[in-house]
């Protein structure tokens, strides 16, 4: 119990800290453009630290809300593809602009930030839930 504890504590700390980055990394990139690059290794180290949480927490506690976290992933991430291989001949169109604004927007920064959210407020739920749990004899 003890060792969940702690990873589910070790765990939100790691989210939080990244979420504060991404934060100071869009406040960065508002103010001076020259930061877009840092706002990407933002995000980046939110999904990497996200599903390497989701790995091992799944595998840990054998918890089916976190092999579905990986498989929204997985299916972000091949839809990602997918658009990025059916999108290429377009790229020279007249609606290039539009297409990939449009899907720029809602794939590159609104599924990963629902995806994000959601596995974040799982794990804070996670964490208040085993931390309010009685201890037993067989915790000491």
């Amino acid at each position: 119990m003890n060792s969940i504890k702690l990873a589910l504590r070790l765990d939100t700390f790691l989210q939080v800290s990244t979420i504060l980055f991404i934060l100071g990394a869009l406040i960065a990139c508002a103010i001076n453009n020259v930061y877009i690059g840092l706002a990407w290794k933002a995000f980046f180290a939110v999904g990497a630290i996200q599903t390497l949480s989701a790995i091992g927490m799944g595998i840990a506690l054998h918890d089916s809300r976190r092999s579905r976290h990986l498989g929204f992933t997985l299916a972000y991430f091949i839809g990602l593809l997918l658009i990025l291989v059916i999108l290429r001949p377009f790229a020279s169109s007249e609606y290039a602009g539009t297409i990939s604004t449009a899907i720029g927007s809602s794939y590159i920064f609104g599924i990963p930030a629902i995806l994000a959210i959601r596995y974040f407020s799982m794990t804070v739920r996670d964490m208040i839930r085993v931390n309010k749990m009685r201890r037993s004899f067989w915790d000491l």
